[in-house]
Parts: structure tokens; C-alpha cells; sequence
């Protein structure tokens, strides 16, 4: 197989369902696999997972949002940042941009409401886990990494 053809037939998966499925995934609704690099779900769940789409996402579930409320809202992201995340998430069709260029907000799709749900419920975890660790040891330790 040549190498053209190689990557054409991964472009050809990635736009597929998944059906190959990890053993200890027992669910038989399940039509992608994350953990197959060659399936489309597992590019969504990179474009989501990272740190500024997941708090985009929740910022956008009070409602739809100008770019400059986004930019107020999370802090310590730069507006290059948040336009190259927007774009993000807008090509993934889990954010909307309403209105005209001069007068408009972005706000979640169908498909990125329940992501963003579900994103709130991993701050709740991120908070309660917290609850049991010593803060401290979490700020030296992220210090020593740096």
C-alpha cells in the first residue's frame, strides 16, 4: 500500500463510524471508539478537551455570548486564544455565531449543549476532588513541572 493511498484511506475512516470497540467498553450503542486514533470521535474529543474549549463551552451555557464577554469572562486566555478556540469549535458545530460581523454572539448548538453539561459536571469533580488534597501540594508540584 502506498503511502497516498495509506492516508487516503484514513481520511476515508475518519469521516466513518468506529465500530472496532476496547474490551472494557461493554455498551452496544457504542458506534465510535475514542481510543482508535483513526476515528473522528477521537478529534472531537481533543478539539473538547482542551483547557479553553471546556471553559467556553460552560460559559456559554447562561446564553449566547459576544466575543468580548467570552474574553471578559475567562481569564488569562489572550483573543487570539479565543478566536483560534471559537474557530474550533465552531468547525466541530458545537457553537454557532449569530447575527452580523460587527453585532454578533456565539452560542451553543445542539450538539455542544450536552458537552458542555457534562464539562460543568468535571468542574464539579475538579472542586470536590480538591476538597480531599491539600492545595499546596498541588502549587509546588505544578511549580516543580514548570
Amino acid at each position: 500500500m502506498t503511502r497516498s493511498s495509506e492516508n487516503n484511506n484514513c481520511a476515508v475512516q475518519m469521516t466513518q463510524r468506529c465500530s472496532s470497540k476496547p474490551q472494557d467498553v461493554k455498551s452496544e450503542a457504542l458506534r465510535y471508539n475514542v481510543f482508535s486514533d483513526r476515528c473522528i470521535s477521537r478529534k472531537l474529543l481533543t478539539d473538547v478537551s482542551r483547557r479553553w474549549s471546556v471553559l467556553i463551552l460552560s460559559t456559554l451555557r447562561t446564553g449566547p455570548k459576544r466575543f468580548g464577554e467570552l474574553n471578559d469572562t475567562i481569564e488569562g486566555m489572550s483573543e487570539r486564544m479565543l478566536s483560534i478556540t471559537l474557530k474550533t469549535l465552531l468547525h466541530d458545530h458545537l457553537v454557532v455565531r449569530v447575527g452580523t460581523t460587527s453585532c454578533s454572539t456565539y452560542e451553543l448548538t445542539q450538539a455542544g449543549m450536552p458537552i458542555a453539561a457534562k464539562a460543568d459536571e468535571l468542574f464539579e469533580a475538579v472542586y470536590s476532588a480538591l476538597d480531599h488534597m491539600d492545595p499546596s501540594e498541588i502549587d509546588s508540584a505544578a511549580a516543580a513541572a514548570a
